[in-house]
């Protein structure tokens, strides 16, 4: 969640190793940069200036968890907000420009969301005093501020109550990480710069939660939910990650599987307390399996995942074909009727396709009394449905090899 100026995603190590991101606004440019090298292991923090224009004002850089972007009773705070959000409540990194600052003359250190969150050596903390008694830590990182904007400032923060770095062995090991993540993408050649940017779409749309099965990137978030999962950009996201981390690809792909409904379809999109029950999407399973399958060749992902394929294609079969032809149209069931999202119509129909409103389907017509299918045979939907067919039809021929 950004209040208020520009947020730029930068590089994000699968192992969440490493992540940078740029953050702009009122004319002042920051880096932000995190390492953590084990999950119980230290989280560093290294924040700088990287651009600035003329009079720009003064930043602060705060660290804080609460009611982020309000003092907890409602009032907006001032500054920029860039939000995570973790099971417990709500993580905040803060760029603030109010200027409403206050000298600190005690150590650096606070005790923030269950962790012992201190400044690197030398740091000289402030206090933002529109947080109040709100826990936070802050630090002026400039361009008025000296000697801490030129190298920045750094954080750390553990479950240990010891533990000190300096700016200066914050920001050698920021870039050693940085330097790993770097030489890993080496290997993709001239499409380094392509696979940098794919990875790091997929990976600061990771969410682990305990409602999913494991990690699974979600193509969004919005419309007032942590998170909102759509399913055939899912099935691409496994795709993706078959690249080189095996481990967040079987995770992607079987947690959109195990999703499916009791009827055998997956739901074309879901979020907390909210299931499209109407609908699914293209059907794409089987062609991600195998693909998983080829690359990587363990039979267990087959075994544990081709009933659910099975089940998605059983379902098109008998609840999307038009006749007398036969073919595959695309439709909406009556789910749950207390939505108004779920309830049969072309407009829902159409959101099957994956293709949400494309003037594809601007002339068809709805039957919304007996098939609940629209009254047009789709050539693209067919085409992948029998993809689909001889994809599973490959997939147990290998099942009955191994």
């Amino acid at each position: 969640m950004i209040d208020d100026g520009r947020v730029r995603l930068g590089a994000h190590g699968y192992r969440h190793e490493y992540t940078q991101l740029f953050f702009t606004s009122a004319g002042v440019n920051v880096s932000i940069e995190t390492m953590q090298k084990s999950r119980w292991g230290p989280l560093l923090v290294h924040a700088r200036l990287v651009g600035v224009q003329a009079r720009a004002p003064n930043v602060a850089f705060v660290v804080s968890v609460g009611a982020t972007g309000s003092d907890g009773g409602g009032h907006q705070l001032p500054g920029r907000v860039i939000e995570s959000r973790d099971g417990q409540g709500r993580e905040s990194i803060t760029v603030n420009t109010d200027g409403l600052w206050k000298r600190n003359g005690k150590s650096p250190k606070e005790k923030i969301g269950g962790l012992t969150v201190r400044g690197a050596a030398g740091s000289k903390s402030i206090k933002i005093a529109s947080l109040g008694k709100m826990p936070h830590l802050a630090f002026a990182l400039g361009p008025g501020s000296k000697g801490q904007a030129n190298e920045g400032v750094g954080l750390l923060a553990s479950r240990a109550a010891r533990g000190s770095r300096t700016v200066r062995e914050i920001s050698s090991s920021m870039s050693e990480a940085r330097a790993d993540v770097e030489r890993h993408l080496e290997a993709f050649g001239t499409h380094a710069e392509v696979k940098q940017l794919t990875q790091a779409a997929l990976m600061w749309n990771q969410l682990s939660r305990s409602m999913l099965p494991g990690p699974q990137t979600q193509c969004a978030r919005g419309w007032g939910r942590p998170w909102v999962a759509f399913m055939w950009d899912d099935v691409f996201a496994s795709m993706q990650l078959a690249l080189d981390q095996r481990a967040l690809a079987y995770s992607q792909l079987t947690t959109l599987l195990k999703g499916k409904l009791s009827e055998g379809f997956v739901p074309n999109m879901w979020m907390p307390n909210w299931i499209s029950f109407d609908r699914s999407g293209p059907p794409l399973g089987a062609l991600a399996l195998r693909l998983l399958h080829t690359r990587y060749n363990d039979d267990w992902l087959v075994e544990l995942l081709f009933e659910d394929v099975a089940a998605w294609l059983d379902w098109f079969w008998r609840k999307r074909r038009l006749q007398p032809l036969g073919l595959i149209a695309l439709g909406s069931d009556p789910g749950a009727m207390g939505s108004k999202y779920n309830k049969p119509s072309l407009k829902m129909a159409k959101l099957e396709s994956g293709m949400d409103n494309s003037p594809m389907y601007d002339e068809a017509s709805f039957d919304n009394t007996s098939t609940l299918l629209m009254r047009l045979y789709d050539v693209g939907m067919s085409s992948l449905v029998v993809a689909e067919l001889q994809g599973i039809e490959e997939l147990d021929l290998d099942r009955l090899d191994s």
